[in-house]
């Protein structure tokens, strides 16, 4: 035991120096790691901002003439977003014998505004004038109307519908 005390005791700076070397190299690595890691998951993550679609309600409603049945149908849709989501456009698809009426957009708080743009008859892309975030949500409305010549065609009809915008580092948003 006394000769490996002695060993120690020769060795004692180049030991000291080790230990202070893995100390430092330990914090400061650990420190550079998590700091670039930090930065990968910024730069090469997914978009973590999620953007949510939610169906608030659907009615429809049948009037029935000599030759075929009008049927009008109102939905609702919920569209919300994890975090802030800028520049955002709903798209809403329904098949080619459905036209879209109208729509409205009312937000969770007291603001206003919307556009709406039909290329065709059966489609309808609307764009919010606000930004989503956690504390806006907007409540889409739309009236759609069809012509049906059997009873058993009388049945609402679920659009095709997406929602895309920005996040706030600029990224695409899209579900």
């Amino acid at each position: 035991m006394a000769g490996f005390i002695a060993y120690l005791k020769t060795k004692k700076y180049e030991i000291s120096l080790a230990v202070v070397g893995f100390v430092l190299t330990t914090v400061i690595l650990g420190s550079v790691l998590a700091v670039a890691q930090e930065w990968l998951k910024r730069k090469y993550a997914s978009a973590e901002t999620t953007a949510h679609i939610r169906a608030g309600g659907s009615s429809i409603a049948a009037f029935p003439s000599p030759q075929s049945i009008d049927l009008l149908q109102l939905l609702a849709y919920e569209v919300s977003a994890s975090d802030y989501v800028s520049d955002v456009h709903v798209t809403v698809t329904f098949p080619r014998e459905t036209q879209v009426f109208r729509s409205n957009v009312v937000y969770s708080i007291d603001v206003d505004g919307f556009k709406q743009d039909r290329p065709q008859q059966n489609v309808a892309i609307i764009s919010l004038s606000e930004p989503l975030d956690v504390t806006k949500s907007a409540t889409i409305y739309l009236e759609t109307h069809r012509v049906i010549h059997r009873r058993e065609d009388l049945k609402a009809e679920v659009p095709d519908i997406h929602v895309d915008g920005k996040d706030k580092h600029g990224d695409k948003v899209y579900r």
